[in-house]
């Protein structure tokens, strides 16, 4: 739940028309919030509908998922560039999503992922991160494996 006044003073807005909108905007509404609290309470509410954009899974809509992704973590790491927790998580996170594309995607995504620089933000700030680093550097998948 966030504070209406504090998330309009802020021109916070979540995109419309994108995957994991949510992925970007609200850690950037925690880090800037000068207050956070939070409760005893693990679970959530979740309304499904049939045609839902959640619900219709195709591959097409996973490439849209990734690319909506991407989108949303080159708008979110201009927001945390003084965090490098942030920054790693978001990397993490788009580093991870990449790694359910197809062989063809994946290698195009790796490329720009490469170009772009993500691998930089993830955290190596101890030897397991270090290792991490390393691999997912070479190769996301042996990493991540699923």
């Amino acid at each position: 739940l966030y504070n209406t006044k504090y998330f309009r003073e802020n021109h916070f807005k979540y995109p419309a028309g994108k995957y994991h909108e949510d992925y970007a905007l609200t850690p950037i509404v925690i880090y800037k919030a000068s207050h956070v609290f939070s409760i005893n309470y693990i679970g959530y509410n979740y309304v499904q509908r049939n045609d839902s954009i959640m619900s219709l899974d195709s591959y097409e809509k996973m490439l849209k998922k990734v690319s909506d992704f991407y989108e949303n973590y080159l708008d979110a790491i201009k927001e945390v560039s003084e965090s490098k927790v942030l920054k790693s998580y978001y990397a993490n996170s788009l580093i991870l999503k990449v790694t359910e594309l197809s062989n063809e995607d994946y290698k195009k995504y790796l490329k720009k992922l490469r170009k772009d620089k993500v691998f930089d933000n993830v955290l190596d700030d101890t030897l397991a991160r270090k290792i991490k680093k390393i691999l997912i550097k070479i190769n996301p998948r042996i990493y991540f494996r699923r």
